[in-house]
């Protein structure tokens, strides 16, 4: 949510995650040669207690959250995307080739939504990251 454009209804979440992936940017960089690493995750348009609770609220207002009842129908439609495809994501960042991925804002593979882009890119890159 933090990484789409702001909208009515979300500014709480959204400075919410916004922190939260600040928060690990810099955790990440506390952390380098520790062996220890930080990274966000997006799980994906997942149905959970908290899409039912937007589903929920969205049909109770007004045309101010026309864009969250669209997206509560779209994820029924489609099923969202399966809680499976983080699991796998935090086990491949668990396994040895992902020693060095730190800091990072990671996508689920082959999520319902392309990645937006965020601040995982050279030039925004953590101290100490020579990707």
């Amino acid at each position: 949510a933090a990484l789409h454009p702001p909208g009515p209804l979300n500014s709480a979440y959204g400075t919410s995650k916004v922190a939260l992936n600040q928060f690990t940017r810099h955790l990440a960089a506390e952390l380098i040669n520790t062996g220890v690493t930080a990274n966000v995750i997006h799980p994906g348009d997942v149905k959970t207690d908290m899409w039912a609770a937007i589903r929920d609220g969205a049909n109770l207002l007004g045309p101010e959250a026309a864009a969250y009842r669209a997206w509560v129908q779209w994820v029924d439609e489609t099923g969202g995307d399966p809680p499976g495809k983080a699991a796998d994501l935090i086990l491949k960042l668990m396994g040895e080739e992902s020693a060095e991925v730190s800091g990072r804002f990671l996508w689920i593979e082959d999520g319902l939504q392309a990645p937006i882009a965020s601040w995982d890119t050279a030039s925004d890159a953590p101290p100490g990251d020579d990707d």
